[in-house]
């Protein structure tokens, strides 16, 4: 009798084993391995997005500043890290410097006419309006990121200033077959 008293008296503890937080452990492991990539694509998309957003906002306002103004403005780009557009009211004079992105953001910035060398500026006039040679004007976006190719582009398309946004290089070429 006294064994079954000493078998009933032990008391039992509620709570888990060391293999069960251990199974937990590595399902919550490969669980993160298999969402990470993912997740870390989806910042890059977001960061490349958010530039391009900056940019596009940057050539309306220089556009917008244009017409009310009475006077040309142009915008310029800049490779720095981060990348930088500068508006001034004439090629190579101090403007105001707007950055595209954070520090170290690995975005790269380019820019020019789809049918000549690279030009690193776009102005407009005091109508709001592009120089005709040129358009159209691409931005890209592009992070320098090992392995991956996204790409953001933002468009000047024609002499009215418009601006169209632009994912890919592949639909930029879709707008302008040569």
């Amino acid at each position: 009798m006294s064994k079954r008293k000493l078998l009933n008296s032990v008391s039992t503890t509620s709570g888990f084993t060391l293999l069960e937080l251990l199974v937990v452990v590595i399902l919550v492991a490969i669980l993160a391995g298999i969402a990470a990539p993912g997740w870390l694509g989806y910042l890059n998309r977001q960061r490349l997005t958010r530039a391009r957003n900056d940019l596009i906002q940057v050539l309306e306002q220089a556009q917008t500043d244009a017409q009310q103004q009475n006077s040309t403005r142009v915008v310029s780009i800049s490779s720095s890290n981060p990348p930088q557009v500068e508006v001034s009211s004439t090629p190579g004079a101090d403007g105001v410097i707007r950055e595209l992105g954070e520090q170290n953001s690995g975005l790269l910035l380019v820019g020019g006419p789809l049918s000549s060398g690279p030009v690193a500026s776009v102005a407009f006039d005091h109508r709001g309006l592009v120089d005709g040679d040129s358009v159209p004007f691409i931005f890209s976006v592009t992070s320098d990121n090992l392995g991956t190719d996204l790409v953001r582009c933002v468009i000047v398309p024609n002499l009215l200033g418009s601006i169209i946004r632009a994912d890919d290089n592949n639909s930029v070429q879709t707008h302008y077959r040569e």
